[in-house]
């Protein structure tokens, strides 16, 4: 650690020495702005009376979140003992500034939920951006600020940056150009981040379903020669490498091993299309539509489109526990539809399917279908004119084990405890 000298007046306002050693100099960018002026810290109306709490269905603490992205990776259920730490609320459009571990964690960008509060612990500061939240983001992730917030934190153990401290931080104020460049740079670099992500879920998936059920995730076989009879060439209407695959077969037969065994069409109360925005005309009511940017692993993407429709059609409209899997385009993955996101319609590059939930639970149906139980049976029946599909009548063809409920809720439990 370098020496600094410090005036001895400036010492009576602030002795701590971190504090003389990191607090960088504002020569270091042209200009910069106070922190409460570009977002209001803490409004009155994100903070949360005690009493008030038990109006909450979910909350958000420190476990919640990816330290290395910021991403909300869960929200908890509350439960009858209210922690005392649950003290603000959120709501899209927010931003998240992390209190403590302020060198460790990263801002977060609330974009769910749409309608709703969900209680956050007070190791964050909930703020409301007066800017492009995207900018903040990075101006709160760069060295200049990082600093500052060591510079003010302060803690034997745990090290923590006060909220009048917080409405000191300074960030770079750039111009109008570079600020846009920033803003496309970080929307690049957290979507690489989600990707990443969304990766790493689906080999999560795909690691405990192999491991429960016994079944390795078949190795790829593209170029491999296959032999086959002319009678199967007649009987198969569809003349493509994975269809003809004798291996599929195999697959599906060790599907079958697995106990109760079902098609998608047996297990599912309706399997349903979506709506079609083109043939809409004439439509006077604005709804929201969910489409196949909307699908991500497990849960919906926010950021949902709106048409105009004459009247809502119940065969069209979202609601809880709803799954929808994208069969037209990029074959999957699949979502499950969350009470926020009901009363949305779904388009038409989607199925939608409704299940009896003491039959299967559709958590469990969601994550078999982002499973290579689903995918690798997708491939015999994926057809491509000007984009890939799978028809709803094929799509129902396909093969899923059906355990005990109990089962079921027990591999539920174990994808979201990894």
């Amino acid at each position: 650690m370098g020496i600094k000298l410090v005036e001895y007046d400036k010492l009576q306002e602030r002795w701590e020495p971190i504090f003389y050693l990191k607090q960088p100099s504002e020569r270091i960018y042209d200009e910069t702005r106070l922190l409460e002026e570009v977002c209001d810290i803490l409004p009155d109306s994100r903070r949360v009376k005690f009493d008030q709490r038990e109006e909450y269905l979910q909350y958000v603490d420190g476990s919640c979140i990816d330290k290395r992205t910021g991403m909300i990776t869960e929200c908890k259920e509350v439960t009858e003992e209210v922690s005392k730490r649950l003290r603000y609320r959120m709501t899209a459009g927010d931003m998240l500034i992390p209190l403590v571990e302020v060198g460790v964690m990263v801002p977060t960008i609330v974009s769910s939920p749409q309608d709703r509060f969900i209680l956050v612990s007070d190791i964050f500061a909930v703020v409301t951006p007066k800017v492009d939240p995207l900018y903040l983001y990075c101006a709160l992730t760069t060295e200049y600020v990082r600093d500052q917030f060591e510079a003010r934190s302060k803690g034997a153990v745990i090290r923590r940056i006060s909220l009048s401290d917080l409405k000191e931080i300074t960030i770079p104020w750039l111009t109008e150009e570079e600020r846009k460049e920033k803003i496309q740079m970080i929307k690049l670099q957290l979507s690489h981040l989600e990707n990443e992500d969304k990766e790493t879920i689906l080999e999560k998936i795909d690691k405990i379903v192999s491991s429960h059920y016994s079944i390795k995730v078949p190795n790829d076989a593209i170029g491999a020669v296959v032999k086959l009879p002319y009678s199967e060439l007649i009987e198969n209407p569809l003349w493509t490498y994975a269809a003809l695959n004798p291996q599929i077969s195999e697959f599906q037969e060790k599907i079958r091993g697995c106990g109760n065994v079902y098609t998608l069409e047996e297990v599912c109360l309706t399997i349903d299309s979506g709506v079609n925005p083109t043939k809409e005309k004439n439509g006077e009511i604005e709804i929201g539509i969910v489409k196949s940017k909307n699908i991500e692993v497990l849960t919906l993407k926010d950021e949902f489109d709106t048409i105009l429709v004459e009247h809502p059609r119940d065969k069209e409209t979202l609601n809880v526990d709803d799954v929808l899997f994208r069969h037209k385009g990029t074959i999957g993955p699949a979502s499950i539809v969350e009470r926020e996101n009901q009363g949305l319609l779904f388009h038409d590059h989607l199925l939608r399917l409704k299940v009896d939930p003491e039959i299967i639970d559709p958590s469990y149906l969601v994550i078999l279908l982002n499973s290579f139980v689903i995918r690798e049976q997708v491939k015999q029946y994926v057809t491509s004119s000007t984009i890939s599909f799978i028809s709803k009548q094929n799509f129902g063809k396909l093969l899923i084990p059906i355990p005990t409920i109990n089962e079921q809720k027990s591999l539920v439990d174990q994808i979201h405890q990894h």
